[in-house]
């Protein structure tokens, strides 16, 4: 019955400690050992928890927009008769796009400038007959109602005249809109229309964006709603241009949640770094809290237990179990928000491997790289011979 009951509390001993060897020796630390009283003593490094600026930081993937993006459409009505870009192609301000028949604002044109020369010689011959009327009625050859009549026919033909000069403005304003043109320098994005095409004012012709000055749309979760808020520094980065990061703030956050995508939706407004192109996406970083003097201690001393995390303590040569709450992972780090003051010596390899009041002795912590030299895993004393 004795052997049975040793056999089976030696199965359960190395079922606790080939775990924890394999772990020591992946850490580069020596492996447990049995001390001199029976017990098995795990071999740790220490670390203190230090003062270090953490950042709270909500990652997003958004999408590069073109803050002007105008739609071009025909101001006037008519036939297509050229296209003279293609989507893609660069545009300067002012650049032809396409042309309409002009045909007939030609001729609304020249129908404006006859009826000029018209109404000046029929004014001309009027303000003669006004003069001839004047000096008629002073020798009283006529009365004062034809002087009158003749005066009234002289501005109504003024009046006709200053008609004929503003269609004539308006036929050769007309003329200059059947040649469409680029409003703003940059990039057609869509052609709409096609030569032979019959447009009317408001047909939309063609999409154009503009790279200098840049929109970029950051979906974030529902969950941040209340975090996300104009003016938190953001960090950018487009996979386009992966060596012009940019530093910004976000310029306006929507006021509901979009409802296509259950996302809220930020923008950040900037000019061009230099290679950014609308439509490419890129890598946002949003700074929602900074935090200059945060406890962290290494990733590898806190320890996920049932009842939450722990971090160990060395004290008498026993570790001591410490709970704590975690903030943020960043570097390697995690930061302690409770439970641990700054200054404060942990276990970081081998805290795995620890409980409430496992011995442990400390070790030089190994060199990076490789095991340390000269750590084997020997008893912390000899025991007596079985």
């Amino acid at each position: 019955m004795r052997a049975r009951c040793g056999g089976a509390r030696s199965i359960r001993v190395r079922a606790v400690l080939l775990p924890a060897l394999a772990g020591a020796l992946a850490l580069g630390v020596a492996a447990p050992a049995l001390s001199a009283a029976g017990g098995w003593v795990v071999p740790v490094t220490l670390e203190r928890a230090a003062l270090r600026a953490v950042e709270e930081v909500a990652r997003v993937v958004g999408t590069v927009r073109s803050k002007e993006a105008p739609m071009v459409a025909a101001e006037v009505p008519g036939r297509v008769v050229q296209v003279a870009v293609e989507v893609g192609d660069a545009v300067e301000a002012g650049q032809l796009l396409a042309a309409l028949d002009d045909r007939d604002a030609r001729l609304a044109r020249d129908q404006a400038r006859a009826d000029i020369r018209r109404l000046k010689a029929l004014l001309k011959a009027q303000e003669l007959q006004v003069r001839r009327y004047r000096d008629m009625l002073r020798k009283e050859f006529i009365p004062r109602s034809l002087l009158d009549e003749a005066v009234a026919q002289r501005d109504a033909l003024r009046e006709e005249l200053a008609a004929a000069r503003t269609a004539l403005a308006t036929a050769e304003l007309r003329l200059t809109k059947v040649r469409v043109k680029a409003p703003v320098a940059g990039r057609v994005e869509a052609r709409l229309v096609a030569e032979g095409d019959y447009v009317q004012v408001g047909t939309p012709l063609f999409r154009l964006t503009t790279a200098r000055w840049l929109r970029v749309e950051l979906p974030f979760p529902e969950t941040l709603a209340a975090r996300i808020r104009p003016g938190l520094p953001v960090r950018l980065r487009s996979p386009a241009a992966p060596d012009q990061p940019v530093q910004a703030a976000l310029s306006e956050v929507r006021a509901g949640i979009d409802p296509a995508s259950l996302a809220l939706l930020a923008y950040v407004e900037l000019e061009n770094p230099g290679r950014w192109r609308p439509g490419a996406s890129v890598v946002a970083e949003v700074v929602l809290a900074s935090r200059p003097q945060a406890v962290v201690v290494p990733e590898a001393a806190v320890v996920l237990r049932p009842r939450g995390p722990v971090v160990y303590q060395v004290e008498g040569g026993r570790a001591v179990e410490r709970p704590v709450v975690t903030g943020v992972h960043q570097d390697g780090l995690v930061e302690i928000r409770q439970g641990l003051e700054a200054g404060a010596e942990v276990v970081v390899d081998g805290a795995a491997f620890l409980t409430e009041g496992a011995l442990v002795r400390p070790v030089p912590p190994p060199p990076r790289g490789g095991l340390p030299p000269e750590e084997v895993a020997e008893p912390a004393a000899e025991g007596p011979s079985p």
